[in-house]
This record gives C-alpha cells, structure tokens and sequence, in this order.
C-alpha cells in the first residue's frame, strides 16, 4: 500500500486531519492540517496569537512525526508565513521523500532555506497563494491512483 502524508498550515476544507483510504484500499493519505480555518481561502480569518498558531503547527507536526517511518513520501505547503518553520521541520524527512508546494511569495527566500537546510533534492512545485486548490486536488488525484501525479514526484 503506498501512503503520502499531506501537511500544510492552512486548512483543506473538503478534509478532515487524519488519515483517508482509497476505495480500493491500495492508497492512504495523512492529511494533517490548520482545522481552524487558516489561508487565503477565507477572507476573515480569526485572529489567533503567533502562540497559538505555532501551537497547532506543533501539533501537526507531532502527528505527522509519528507517521513518518510508514511513509512513502510527504508533501508539505510553504507559504508567505510559516515556511520557515516547516522547512526547519522538514528535516526530520529525507529529502529523496519531499515534496515542497508552495506560492511564489518570497520564492527565492523559500528556496534559500530550503538549499540552507539541505534539502536541495526535494521536489518542488509551484502552486496558488495558499495551496488550498492545488493541495486538495493532489490528494484526490493520489487516492484515486491519477498516474499523472508522477509528474510532482508521487
């Protein structure tokens, strides 16, 4: 069975965090997320101290790290705000297991931290600011075997 694990730090409102089978059983996607409805999707987003955000991002992350040894490959948003800290998280996984996806905000600081955190061979991809349509779409298409998804290294 081949499983991706998905996180990002905006909210991916058509799943809920934890992990989502394919209907024939041959794929699992971790999908670990801002549930609290975080991203350029929503136009008043809550407001929530630096605090509580790096509170939810940690505990993201604890669930992806726990997931970690089972997966094949983990795909992670970075933004405008909060690359940093998952690109400094994201060496806790191979690079050859990486995908990055992530908007052209800040590109060539993103890239940068990336190259710096010795991450170069990770893929990365382009997507919309907040990664919303373009992390969703990956996780349908993985689930239902898209052979396409061989372009973005899945």
């Amino acid at each position: 069975m081949s499983k991706i694990g998905f996180i990002t730090y905006n909210t991916l409102p058509s799943f809920q965090n934890g992990w989502v089978k394919s209907t024939d059983g041959l794929r699992s996607a971790l999908v670990v997320q801002d549930t609290k409805g975080r991203g350029s999707l929503y136009e008043e987003r809550r407001l929530r101290t630096t605090e509580e955000v790096r509170a939810e991002i940690a505990k993201s992350w604890e669930t992806l790290d726990k997931s970690l040894p089972e997966l094949d490959r983990v795909v992670i948003y970075i933004g405008a705000s909060g690359s940093e800290d998952a690109i400094e998280r994201a060496t806790k996984v191979p690079a050859k297991k990486l995908t990055f996806i992530g908007c052209s905000c800040g590109l060539e600081k993103k890239e940068a931290l990336i190259q710096s955190a010795g991450l170069r061979d990770a893929n990365r991809f382009l997507c919309e600011c907040g990664g919303h349509i373009t992390m969703t779409a990956m996780i349908q298409a993985f689930l239902e075997g898209d052979p396409a998804l061989g372009v973005c290294g899945l």
